[in-house]
């Protein structure tokens, strides 16, 4: 009787064993792992032949973090489709935060014209800054288009206030206030074009806010 309920025991054991055996393979995740993130960064286009090459004064500005709207604060790449629905792409992001990369881009090419001698400073304000450059991006837009009558392109605008900060009150006085507005046309739909159209805006629309501030540089 004992050798009987040892050989029942046993079987069924084989029984359990057997159906989570069977029940594992559907507790695995199968599916396929997710996709690489691939980063896009701006490329700055050359500074030689602009007329900001001729800029030059014993002065400092102070440039503040760019603005932008909650939608496009995110390193995630957002595309308009036909003007109709938005995209915020999961696998295809900006190395940061796009106010962030919008910052960095004005900050390096005004830094690389050399025109403020006394240094372009965006980690802390200093009250020896001569001026303050505030800018607010409005629109970045990079519309996709499947049909001839919606546009394939890249928009950009930005607001920038130049500040002049008074050292005695410890305030600041508005010097001008202008809005750079650009756009331009793409070949395809591609991430590498609206990369590319975007790095073009950039470099335009920073070249133009310097010289508008080199009218009241003195």
């Amino acid at each position: 009787m004992k050798t009987k309920n040892i050989l029942t025991i046993k079987f069924i054991f084989r029984l359990m064993l057997c159906a989570i055996l069977f029940a594992l393979p559907s507790c695995i995740n199968l599916k396929s792992p997710h996709p690489k993130i691939v980063y896009y960064k701006l490329t700055q286009t050359p500074i030689s032949e602009t007329k900001a090459t001729s800029l030059f004064a014993d002065k400092s500005i102070f440039i503040k973090p760019f603005r932008i709207n909650s939608d496009l604060e995110t390193s995630k790449i957002t595309v308009s489709e036909n003007n109709w629905t938005v995209k915020k792409y999961n696998y295809h992001q900006w190395t940061a935060p796009l106010n962030e990369i919008l910052t960095e881009f004005t900050v390096n090419r005004i830094s690389r014209y050399g025109a403020f001698r006394r240094g372009v400073s965006t980690s802390a304000f200093s009250t020896n800054n001569d001026f303050v450059l505030e800018c607010n991006v409005l629109n970045c837009i990079i519309n996709n288009s499947t049909t001839t009558t919606r546009p394939n392109n890249v928009e950009l605008s930005i607001s920038a206030t130049l500040l002049m900060p008074d050292k005695a009150t410890l305030s600041f006085s508005s010097i001008f206030s202008k809005t750079y507005t650009k756009s331009l046309a793409r070949k395809d739909n591609s991430l590498e074009t609206a990369v590319d159209a975007l790095s073009i805006l950039m470099s335009e629309i920073t070249d133009d806010i310097l010289i508008d501030i080199f009218q009241f540089v003195k």
